[in-house]
């Protein structure tokens, strides 16, 4: 065929800009039944450079054929958080004066159809993408020439929905009705809890921090947390605390607490008194405030407390530091080789003041260290993983303890010369305490525990809590102790997120090999693998009646996942 003869051409400006030439413009004065131009800007292009425009320009004045009739420009995203970049670029004020030249040319050639094309954009950000995109373009846009599209390229034709970032946080409200997300796109999400309908409900763009530029504040959303009630949701990027309606998204309340939060907790004490627990860093110190009364519906502001002291020296970093949910218990460690401190504080009775209490602990075996995997399991016990990829736990419901030495150890793998190779990198416990998910870093040689083959990081397992959970011995220490319960074999890379259902029976997990299993905590089987995503999933959460499965991947697309063919509501026997 002629090339005077076709009608559509679609051109590669990334291909143009890399030739020896350094970008030489296209001549489309061959083209003479030319109706539509695409042209394809990579992420590489994606920073509205004017040599961008200037070749877009210069392709359109070389003799431009009369019936050229849409010219679309489609922007993709080549690496993980490309999108997240291209909405910078948009939202730059900037943008108007370099897209400016583009659109003089454009309408002087008699104004054709303009498609701006966005691929990795989820389709439920259209309306502000359209919004930064046109203002880019007044003119085109009051012409009623400009259009914007996002998800173009999904393979079901619905488009995908999510952030335009890398995504924070993943919560679900206590009632089920609402599941929410927050990304580094300054979002919050607010979605359906309802299983078989994946349906945006709200959408928060959060305020900007207006700060000084050098600082390294930012106005991502850290972490969150629903009220009890799930009528109120609790969010704090690197200054604020906002606290927002979930059911329009309207903002509340905002509190000034000085540094990013790492957790909540949400406790009614008597039915009209509500207390917020925050717990987060400010400067290199840790910050607990709550505020007193209700944060909701009066201007309480946030009370730090003298008993937290500060240990730190310089030498000293924080590896881990935890609110309970009860919000009764905090516990901070930090590592001083060959040297951990550990301390906890407690609430005293229902008061608003806390007792704190510190110990050390010196492992004995050389080059291993805790890693920053640890939990509190309630406010009772807390598990640490350490670098041989042993875990330690220490029984904090009686102060003071009778040993500084942990309660119990358990160790998956004999050790080795490398004990980095099988670092503890995920644990995680169950809702109702009796398992702890743990996942590692790399190969593990796990014959200790009856298994003859290498286990590597692909590899879940399930612990699981027996002994005394009551009021304790006669020494003042409860008999818990951790065993294997079952092993999760399946991924075929490293594990990246992995949670419990509501009930335990069911553990989701996700790894680097882009898929989200549903396991059976019974007997260790898989149920399900789900394939939706196309990159590593970061967050998983499941709705409190367990129905509902909730994954976010690296790109922000969030995906609901309808789990009632698959799980049962009996909850898990034991015997």
């Amino acid at each position: 065929m002629s090339t005077s003869a076709l009608q559509f051409l679609r051109y590669d400006l990334d291909g143009a800009m890399s030739s020896p030439d350094g970008g030489l413009a296209l001549d489309l004065s061959e083209f003479k039944c030319l109706r539509s131009l695409e042209v394809d800007i990579n992420q590489y292009q994606s920073s509205l450079t004017p040599e961008v425009f200037s070749t877009i320009i210069h392709t359109l004045n070389s003799s431009p054929p009369s019936t050229l009739h849409d010219l679309t420009m489609t922007f993709t995203c080549g690496h993980t958080g490309g999108v997240g970049h291209l909405a910078q670029v948009w939202k730059d004020p900037t943008a108007v004066q370099k897209c400016q030249p583009l659109e003089d040319t454009l309408i002087g050639l008699g104004t054709p159809r303009v498609f701006v094309k966005i691929p990795q954009a989820k389709r439920n950000r259209l309306a502000i993408w359209s919004k930064w995109i046109c203002s880019c373009f007044p003119r085109l846009h009051e012409r009623k020439l400009l259009r914007v599209q996002c998800s173009s390229d999904s393979d079901d034709g619905q488009g995908h929905l999510g952030h335009d970032a890398y995504p924070r946080h993943a919560a679900a409200s206590p009632d089920g009705r609402y599941i929410a997300t927050s990304a580094e796109d300054d979002t919050i999400i607010i979605w359906s809890g309802m299983p078989f309908s994946q349906t945006v409900l709200v959408e928060i763009q959060c305020p900007e921090l207006r700060i000084n530029p050098l600082a390294s504040y930012t106005g991502h959303i850290r972490a969150f947390a629903f009220s009890d009630t799930g009528e109120f949701l609790a969010a704090t990027n690197d200054i604020d605390l906002l606290i927002y309606r979930v059911a329009d998204g309207s903002l509340v309340t905002s509190i000034q607490v000085g540094g990013p939060a790492l957790s909540y907790a949400w406790r009614s004490d008597g039915l009209d008194h509500v207390i917020l627990s925050i717990l987060g860093y400010t400067g290199n110190e840790p910050t607990f405030v709550q505020l007193p009364g209700d944060p909701v519906h009066s201007a309480s502001s946030p009370v730090a407390f003298p008993s937290l002291e500060v240990f730190l020296d310089g030498s000293e970093s924080v590896s881990f530091l935890q609110l309970s949910p009860s919000g009764r218990t905090v516990a901070r460690m930090q590592y001083s080789e060959p040297v951990t401190m550990y301390t906890i504080w407690r609430m005293v009775d229902s008061a608003l003041a806390y007792e704190v209490h510190n110990w050390t602990y010196r492992c004995t075996e050389p080059d291993v260290e805790p890693s920053s995997c640890a939990s509190l399991v309630g406010d009772d016990q807390l598990v640490v993983g350490f670098s041989d990829g042993t875990l330690h736990w220490w029984d904090i419901s009686v102060f003071p303890l009778a040993t500084t030495e942990p309660h119990g150890t358990l160790t998956l793998h004999p050790g080795g010369s490398y004990p980095d190779s099988a670092e503890v990198t995920c644990l995680s416990v169950s809702p109702h305490h009796s398992f702890l998910l743990v996942a590692y870093s790399d190969h593990i040689s796990s014959h200790t525990v009856s298994y003859s083959d290498h286990i590597s990081s692909h590899t879940v397992w399930v612990l699981r809590r027996d002994g005394n959970l009551g009021l304790g011995t006669q020494s003042g220490l409860r008999d818990v102790k951790l065993s294997l319960h079952v092993s999760l074999q399946g991924h075929t890379r490293r594990i990246a997120a992995a949670c419990f259902s509501p009930c335990e029976r069911y553990v989701a997990t996700s790894s680097e090999d882009d898929t989200v299993r549903l396991w059976s905590v019974g007997d260790g089987s898989l149920v399900c693998t789900f394939v939706d995503h196309d990159i590593t999933v970061v967050h998983l959460v499941f709705s409190p009646d367990g129905k509902t499965l909730v994954s976010a991947d690296m790109v922000g697309r969030v995906c609901v996942h309808a789990l009632s063919m698959f799980v049962r509501d009996a909850p898990l026997c034991l015997e």
